[in-house]
């Protein structure tokens, strides 16, 4: 069996009205949910989504660091809409020791 051909979907994001969240929306045009891979980390995210022929498969950095593990998801009508909350700028600091 050949490998699937591999294709980039189609991603829209954008930062809510507070820029308190990010807001992504996928297209998975006839893609079961129970196949979508997402996985989130604070600085990018990795999704992959296979089909009979071909795979929706990439993954990106994001602008701006967000807080992964409060990341939401919901899958309807081809399309993956995702909300995650942006990181505070100052949250989590490294104290640095100045010698």
């Amino acid at each position: 069996m050949a490998d699937k051909v591999k294709l980039i979907p189609n991603i829209f994001s954008y930062p809510d009205f507070e820029h308190s969240d990010l807001h992504m929306e996928i297209s998975l045009g006839g893609v079961n949910k129970e196949d979508i891979t997402l996985k989130v980390h604070d600085e990018s995210f990795y999704i992959r989504a296979p089909q009979d022929d071909f795979e929706h498969i990439t993954s990106m950095r994001f602008c701006c660091p967000v807080k992964a593990s409060e990341a939401r998801a919901k899958f309807e009508n081809g399309i993956l809409k995702v909300v995650i909350p942006f990181k505070d700028r100052m949250e989590d600091p490294v104290q640095v020791k100045v010698a």
